[in-house]
């Protein structure tokens, strides 16, 4: 059985937790590039104000010079993780790991 990291584990913790209580809300799918536009992190959630906090404290990437762009809002839980994996694959942010894949 592969091993999975903490940042995998969080992510299915959040995905079965929120599953409800966001359904049919709006999500957001970000990404943060940083001052040579290079895209470092891509995310989603229902409460921008507050995820840009957590990565704030919480993020080794983050300094102040970064640029929050909103990629696209959809509705509800399912649609926002199927919409941030599908961000993450086109667009192979630096800090992301999960649907990140090196390109040859």
């Amino acid at each position: 059985m592969k091993r999975r990291n903490a940042a995998q584990r969080h992510g299915d913790f959040c995905m079965t937790r929120n599953r409800d209580r966001y359904d049919g809300r709006p999500i957001y799918i970000y990404a943060y590039t940083d001052a040579d536009d290079q895209i470092l992190y891509v995310g989603r959630t229902a409460d921008p104000r507050t995820r840009m906090g957590d990565h704030r404290v919480n993020a080794s990437w983050w300094s102040a010079d970064l640029q929050f762009s909103l990629i696209e809002i959809v509705e509800g839980w399912p649609a926002a993780v199927e919409a941030e994996a599908q961000a993450i694959k086109e667009l192979h942010p630096v800090h992301n790991i999960q649907h990140n894949r090196s390109v040859a």
